[in-house]
């Protein structure tokens, strides 16, 4: 079992799939509460939305839910239809309905649909890596066919290739996690297991990738070289 808030390096033989990083830094996977909200817990935490990466896990948990809450509220029948109508996807997008109440149950996860939205609505592009299968980043989170770009032409499976970038792993195909990069410009510190360890100045997460950063520049061209796998949304819409 893993504990939340606990920083585990990701393994070496997936680094090839991972941009190369400078001396002295990782790239780990920071552990959130898998209660249903995952997702967001991951997502406010890439985010650090309220200082969520300086709370207890107990107060993470209501911040990862205050998060999904206020996106509930952003969606309402116009916003919901408008969104999917400017995709040319209203005839297979869920109704909003469903779409309010499953974002409101805590304990439902996330779907294609709503991170999609949700992705727009905050203005971040997120890469996911699949831990079960060499931590390949996919493109499953897409309005693009996967079909139409074999080449994957520069950033064709990101929402806006503008926006800054949040990585997460898909763990065990039940729960998410952020993977974020751990700097440590102390060589001779021993790499911390968990949050509390971060305490010396010398330590620093990059929680999330700003798209004039050259690691950003990397990030995306190591997952332009990826394979179009996973599910788009239109592949989802044929089994709803």
């Amino acid at each position: 079992m893993v504990v939340e808030n606990s920083i585990i390096k990701i393994p070496k033989n997936f680094l090839q799939n991972f941009a190369q990083l400078d001396n002295g830094a990782e790239w780990v996977k920071y552990s959130v509460s898998g209660n249903g909200s995952c997702f967001y817990n991951s997502a406010a935490a890439a985010l650090n939305y309220n200082n969520y990466m300086k709370h207890s896990v107990k107060s993470q948990e209501a911040i990862g839910r205050n998060l999904r809450r206020q996106f509930q509220r952003e969606i309402n029948e116009n916003s919901w239809s408008e969104f999917w109508k400017h995709h040319n996807l209203q005839h297979v997008a869920p109704n909003y309905l469903k779409a309010r109440q499953e974002v409101a149950d805590p304990k439902t996860w996330a779907n294609l649909w709503t991170i999609y939205v949700f992705s727009c609505w905050t203005r971040t592009n997120f890469i996911f890596y699949d831990m079960d299968n060499e931590c390949l980043p996919y493109c499953g989170i897409t309005t693009v066919n996967p079909a139409k770009c074999p080449q994957r032409p520069k950033n064709c499976m990101l929402p806006d290739s503008k926006w800054n970038l949040v990585t997460i792993a898909w763990v065990n195909k039940s729960h998410f996690d952020p993977i974020m990069v751990f700097k440590n410009y102390c060589k001779s510190c021993q790499m911390p297991t968990h949050r509390s360890q971060l305490v010396r100045k010398n330590h620093n997460l990059v929680l999330n990738f700003k798209k004039n950063e050259k690691l950003y520049k990397d990030i995306l061209k190591k997952y332009n070289q990826g394979k179009c796998s996973g599910k788009t949304i239109q592949d989802a819409a044929l089994k709803n």
